[in-house]
């Protein structure tokens, strides 16, 4: 029972100190306030970070609404303040300061659709001596009804904090290079202001990028560098990082998540290196309104507003800018994919930043190989030169290899049974990883601790010790007590050096996943290392002390260079292993709401759990494995039988619920009501969904539809547009004429007022094109954006021009020519914020029961929809 213990304890020590020296070395303390440094730029002001966050975040600011124009205003205004406090200095670097025009119109074709976009990022060049820049770069909108406090804000405020110290440090010494603060905004529909950029005239100059993003919410948590495309950019910034923290895993992940950020139009488009920073805990509350000021911290906001300042000024510092020479494609295919970097980037423990090349990390692995080689053939030889080769092979070779054997029974049990027991609870009860990742985490780990007791139990402790026979002796001279003529070894001392196997079997992997360009097994790397120093340790040990193979097992001395061994061989790569664990158990269950189901994140956790619990096999051997078997499986039952029946979802662990209006106003009765739509995430049964609210008095109408991952009807309940009637919220006028044998319409559209997107879809029967013209305002003064394209059947095309007032309506000019047996439907769309519809304010005010407080809007929009046909 004292070595059961003694790995309970173990545990729970090692989650104590990984988390203490991440909250004492891994993070700033606090908010830094103005002091002298400051006001010489020497280090950006926390302080001055949170004002602005809290200012600009107040209120949802999706693009296109009122609110956007007035974060964009207010950040505008903090630019003009800190340029006019320069200009107050006197400093002797005039004017580095420039509000670059943006003017760019951007029209942008990917698989199905086309965007059409006027963008309005807001652009603060702060000059150098060489135009070679970097590009700093967050976006200021927000996802609809979120506070957008993570998700960008922190990031904006970041970079406002690091804009005012540079200015002001210029103010001394003009920096060496230039740095363009990119405010920009629409990357909530579609990265348009990121890719627009891409087409601004300066966009030339930019020789690498930060990005800033936020994919989850940052309370008293770390942004991570998460995605890389440049080795060289990694290891500058990254490995100056004040507060090193990043993930090559997470950089795996995130090509397999639907999410994405302006890290891919700057990669794509403009071959720029760069880095992508965001924070990533709890993605429950993404695109939420609890991503709100409530849900971060002071200490989250410094810890970017410092690694970013870091970054920055080591750039600076570097000739990296003036040597790089991005390459701009001259063309890019649709929905490209973004490549992995195949180099080693993370850090320890928040404290030491880690980036290794493929070739470094190859050599490293295959000189670890050869060394972890030869000490082992060399310690055979010692050994066969002294007991002979039937001692060297029974007592040394034999063991080993079954210590290797029942170390692969373990986890090729764990991972049957951790998969089995998380199917059914999946099919049973959805959703339950997602919600309690701690306790699913719990019931796995103390099923591979259960395991590893049966299996020692079975194919360990039931087996007699077996003894090696020097050459020459005989088991008459061993019955008779000829004790300096034995070698004893036990069943349970094999696991070590079976230990020691399957980290070295585990380099195999990590060099052969490393060549194809995926270094994800670099932590085998670790345990080997550290094995095998253990082990070497442990050997000088045994001939220091001649008569080690003829003591007992059970001995102090061979108690003593056990625990050593042990201590050695795990203690740092366990602690590293933990970290990771621990920083994709704040990350990946919360993807099970649309990219995994729960079988999948716990095979992962239990691959990942067990190369850090594969350590304590020894130590089970020498305990009672009887009761720490009955121990840990009494643990097992305790966490697991809940999972049946606890329910997943929870206010801050909520499950995302999206909501969709769509009003159709093609004529008066079909206007008379509106189709409402709840997305279900895939790990809820909508039905259990739908009764749940039924019992707790939701009333639906007759009508409801209930499919696969949605629940829609239909309501009297239509929206409220500016108290428009449904016939002028979106009007055209047609004209028809024949030209050329075929029938001409032309005509205008009038998208409807107050529309953050307007769009439109096409289908062509037979012979026919249509053409868009525009979008400008009604008023014909104002500047049309020059674009003809021409509307392929199917293709969605999405116009997105910014408004200044409410009742400010995008005028679009169109020309239809088809044959005399075609025909042209388009579908017109104008997108509102979901606010005007009573329904929906009334599901929000009425909290229901855990579909508000358990579930979060998502995906809120509300779509007004008008079909026109065109026949000859």
């Amino acid at each position: 029972m004292a070595w059961c213990t003694a790995i309970v304890v173990y545990i729970l020590a090692m989650l104590q100190l990984r988390e203490w020296v991440v909250s004492t070395s891994g993070m700033p303390n606090d908010l830094t306030t103005e002091s002298d440094s400051i006001q010489k730029g020497e280090k950006p002001s926390g302080l001055f970070a949170w004002d602005i966050l809290v200012n600009i975040t107040a209120l949802p600011h999706q693009y296109n609404s009122i609110q956007n124009m007035k974060v964009r205003s207010t950040l505008t205004n903090h630019v003009k303040k800190v340029t006019s406090d320069y200009n107050t200095w006197g400093c002797s670097n005039n004017n580095p300061v420039e509000i670059l025009d943006d003017e760019v119109n951007l029209t942008r074709r990917e698989k199905y659709a086309y965007y059409n976009f006027q963008s309005d990022n807001l652009l603060v060049l702060v000059k150098g001596k060489k135009t070679d820049t970097l590009l700093v770069s967050a976006h200021f909108d927000s996802a609809s009804q979120s506070h957008g406090v993570t998700d960008d804000g922190i990031g904006i405020a970041s970079m406002m904090t690091a804009f005012q110290a540079l200015t002001r440090k210029s103010c001394a010494n003009q920096l060496e290079y230039s740095v363009l603060f990119n405010f920009n905004n629409a990357e909530e529909i579609g990265l348009l202001g990121g890719y627009a950029f891409t087409l601004h005239p300066y966009f030339k100059n930019v020789k690498g990028f930060i990005n800033l993003e936020g994919t989850g919410v940052s309370r008293s948590t770390r942004s991570a560098l998460f995605r890389t495309n440049n080795f060289e950019i990694t290891k500058q910034i990254f490995g100056e990082s004040q507060f090193p923290h990043s993930s090559f895993i997470a950089n795996q992940l995130m090509s397999l998540i639907e999410s994405d950020t302006d890290f891919r139009p700057y990669s794509l488009l403009g071959d720029v290196p760069g880095i992508d920073v965001a924070f990533y805990k709890d993605r429950y509350l993404y695109h939420t309104p609890l991503d709100n000021i409530e849900h971060t911290s002071k200490r989250s906001v410094q810890f970017m507003v410092d690694n970013l300042y870091a970054g920055i000024n080591t750039m600076m510092k570097s000739n990296f800018l003036q040597e790089s020479k991005p390459v701009r494609p001259s063309s890019i295919p649709l929905n490209s994919t973004l490549s992995v970097p195949d180099f080693l980037f993370y850090d320890r423990l928040g404290v030491i930043a880690y980036v290794q090349s493929k070739t470094t990390f190859l050599t490293f692995t295959l000189v670890l190989m050869i060394v972890g080689t030869v000490f082992t053939l060399v310690n055979l030889g010692v050994v066969r030169y002294f007991n002979g080769i039937r001692t060297t092979y029974k007592g040394y070779i034999v063991p080993a290899s079954y210590g290797f054997f029942v170390v692969l029974v373990c986890l090729f049990v764990t991972l049957i049974a951790n998969f089995a027991i998380s199917f059914i609870r999946t099919k049973l009860n959805p959703g339950f990883t997602y919600g309690y990742p701690e306790l699913s985490l719990a019931s796995i780990a103390s099923l591979i601790l259960t395991v590893m007791c049966i299996v020692v139990y079975f194919l360990v402790s039931k087996k007699a010790d077996f003894i090696a026979l020097k050459e020459g002796s005989s088991i008459d001279s061993l019955e008779s007590g000829v004790a300096n003529e034995e070698l004893i070894f036990s069943f349970e001392d094999a696991l070590q050096p079976g230990l020691l196997l399957f980290w070295f079997f585990g380099t195999i992997l990590s060099y052969t996943t490393a060549s194809l360009g995926a270094p994800v097994l670099y932590l085998f790397n670790e345990w080997a290392l550290y094995g095998l120093i253990a082990h070497i340790v442990a050997t000088g040990i045994q001939y220091l002390v001649p008569t080690y193979p003829h003591l007992n097992r059970k001995s102090f001395i061979d108690t003593g260079v056990f625990i050593v061994q042990w201590i050695i061989s795990a203690f740092w790569p366990f602690l590293l292993t933990l970290d990771l664990l621990t920083l994709l158990l704040t990350f990946f269950p919360s993807t099970i709401n649309s990219e995994f189901p729960d079988y999948i994140i716990d095979v992962a956790f239990s691959v990942l759990a067990f190369v850090c619990l594969a350590t304590f096999l020894p130590l089970i051997a020498k305990s009672n494995v009887i009761i720490s078997g009955t121990f840990f499986g009494v643990v097992f039952l305790g966490c697991t039988i809940p999972q049946f029946f606890l329910f997943p979802f929870s206010t801050e662990r909520p499950a995302n619920v999206g909501y969709l209006e769509k009003w159709n106003i093609t004529d008066q009765e079909s206007s008379k009501t509106s189709q409402k739509t709840f997305y279900l995430q895939s790990s809820m049964s909508p039905n259990s969904w739908f009764n749940k609210l039924q019992q707790h008095g939701w009333g639906f109408p007759n009508n409801v539809t209930i499919t696969a991952n949605r629940v829609r009807f239909d309501t009297v309940e239509v929206p409220q547009i500016l108290n428009q009637s449904f016939e002028n919220i979106i009007t055209l006028e047609v004209a028809k004429s024949v030209e050329n044998n075929l029938t001409v319409f032309k005509g205008t559209i009038l998208a409807g007022a107050n529309s953050r997107v307007f769009r439109v879809n096409t289908t062509v029967t037979g012979t026919g094109t249509v053409i868009f013209d525009g979008p400008t305002y009604q008023n014909p003064s104002t500047q049309k954006i020059e674009s003809k394209e021409l509307m392929n059947n199917g293709i969605t095309y999405f116009l997105a021009r910014n408004f200044t007032r409410p009742d400010q309506r995008l005028f679009y000019e169109f020309q239809i020519s088809m044959t005399s047996t075609s025909k042209v439907t388009l579908d017109l769309s104008s997108l509102y914020d979901v606010t005007y519809s009573p329904y929906y304010s009334k599901y929000v005010q009425q909290k229901p029961d855990w579909t508000i407080q358990g579930t979060a809007l998502d995906l809120n929009e509300l779509i007004v929809t008008k079909s026109v046909q065109f026949n000859p």
